[in-house]
């Protein structure tokens, strides 16, 4: 039988392709590998959502919470891959509807994806009269800071168009783009965060740290009004001690003694930060869309493509 050249030529492209692709993805003997996610959202929440309930709350700070919410097993993970993040479902009564409007929040978890029966998030509660911006407070964090331990949340997901690996393996899905997927090797990542955007930033940063064999750099830049906002401080603090995680503070309005930066996030201080726009590097960011507009301005224009730029 004759084979046709062009077959045998394609063939043999989509073989070596597949093997490149194939290694590139793989962990070598020690490395640790996160996959697809395979946990409660899963199996409890396949056709929507699911309930957890509230086994601890712990009082942060005079407006931050770390709440801990128990899954349905106690040998099984939340389900979710390294940048994803839920979405909480729920009913509030509002002036235009008295009887509850549905609300989705979304929330990055704080505790690591292969955490198993519980996980944690640290979220910032929203009272009415406190912020000028809001005053009527959070629709949804004020009910969250009235939980009792027991109470239950509606949760569902898992949600997220970026994807950490480990080891610099990254998948991203481009938005708007029929859900293209891309994926890229990273020796460095920069992150931009405003205030409660730390929570996926910081899901990354222990994904590296888990792994005493991903020589993989994180460079943060966190910026929060006061010191006093900053959250998971002392988790972050921690992080920066391992050589391969960098951490940088800039606040709004900084008080007598404080060594950090201070204004908002600046063109100089991405420069100062984030690593140089070359080959194999990524900056993400995620804050309040003011913020996110101009830092993508200002990356731009100190030279990073749209290749090496994402929004959470």
């Amino acid at each position: 039988m004759e084979i046709d050249p062009i077959v045998l030529i394609g063939t043999f492209i989509v073989i070596v392709t597949g093997v490149i692709l194939g290694y590139s993805f793989s962990p070598k003997r020690g490395e640790k590998k996160f996959g697809e996610p395979n946990g409660a959202l899963q199996k409890y929440a396949k056709s929507g959502t699911m309930k957890v309930p509230l086994s601890k709350k712990v009082k942060l700070t005079h407006d931050t919470y770390l709440f801990v919410y128990d899954l349905p097993e106690k040998d099984i993970t939340l389900g979710l891959g390294v940048g994803h993040h839920i979405v909480i479902h729920d009913k509030i009564p509002t002036k235009e509807f008295p009887n509850g409007e549905e609300i989705q929040r979304k929330y990055t978890p704080t505790s690591p994806t292969d955490q198993k029966g519980t996980f944690e998030m640290v979220i910032k509660i929203y009272r009415p009269n406190e912020h000028p911006k809001f005053p009527d407070g959070g629709m949804l964090t004020p009910k969250l800071e009235k939980m009792e331990i027991g109470d239950t949340i509606t949760i569902s997901g898992p949600i997220g168009r970026f994807t950490y690996y480990g080891h610099g393996q990254c998948k991203i899905v481009e938005k708007g783009q029929n859900g293209a997927k891309r994926n890229m090797k990273v020796t460095e990542i920069g992150m931009i965060a405003g205030g409660t955007g730390i929570t996926p930033m910081y899901q990354v940063i222990q994904a590296i740290l888990s792994d005493p064999t991903d020589q993989t750099k994180a460079s943060l830049l966190f910026a929060n009004k006061s010191e006093n906002d900053i959250l998971i401080k002392d988790l972050l603090d921690a992080a920066a001690k391992d050589p391969r995680i960098t951490v940088y503070y800039t606040l709004d309005k900084a008080s007598q003694g404080w060594t950090g930066f201070e204004g908002f996030v600046s063109k100089e201080m991405l420069q100062k930060t984030m690593p140089y726009p070359g080959k194999n590097r990524l900056v993400t960011f995620c804050g309040p869309s003011p913020m996110n507009k101009m830092n993508l301005e200002h990356l731009q224009g100190l030279g990073y493509n749209q290749n090496q730029l994402f929004k959470f």
